[in-house]
């Protein structure tokens, strides 16, 4: 992407680094967890989500992370994504010229 002559591709290259060590520091491991672009991605392409309802309760002491409890459904979760397929889609929508076509859904 930092190679690409587009100037959001040039400009996203430059901000994941740092988007990344955050991730990395915060949350541990290597990578990032883009959340907003993957639940666009639910909402655009349901078919590569499975969801299921369940009981999550906010868990302050361990950094905000969601917990998932025993109890009456209070959300829908995501419990398997085709991540592959996702990543494509994703990359094909923000960096047209350098990954394989989109089908629609």
């Amino acid at each position: 992407a930092a190679a690409s002559p587009w100037p959001l591709a040039q400009r996203l290259a430059r901000a994941a680094g740092p988007y990344m060590a955050f991730q990395a520091t915060t949350w541990g491991g290597d990578g990032c967890r883009p959340h907003d672009a993957v639940a666009a991605a639910a909402l655009v392409w349901p078919d590569l989500f499975r969801f299921e309802p369940a009981a999550i309760q906010l868990r302050p002491e361990a950094r905000g992370r969601l917990a998932r409890e025993d109890g009456p459904p209070n959300a829908e979760v995501c419990v398997e994504v085709d991540a592959p397929e996702v990543t494509r889609r994703l990359l094909e929508a923000v960096f047209p010229a350098t990954a394989a076509p989109v089908t629609p859904s």
